[in-house]
């Protein structure tokens, strides 16, 4: 699942990433661009990422956690 996360956000943005790129910071993604990734990751791993679960993450690891949780809860 890792993996997939990376791959996705390389494509959105042309850049290499790691667990702890920052989202915000390390990729400057816009607002727009966060809610067409959070799409992308729903659609992908069949999941539903709440807004208020989305303002704790930070980091790409983050990312990963929250939708490892998710997809076990």
């Amino acid at each position: 699942m890792e993996e997939k996360i990376i791959k996705l956000l390389e494509e959105m943005t042309g850049e290499s990433v790691s667990r702890d790129t920052d989202i915000l910071s390390d990729l400057g993604l816009s607002s727009l661009e966060i809610m067409s990734l959070i799409s992308d990751l729903e659609e992908e791993f069949d999941v539903k990422i709440k807004a208020k679960a989305m303002k704790k993450v930070e980091t790409i690891g983050d990312l990963v956690d929250l939708i490892t949780e998710l997809k076990e809860g």
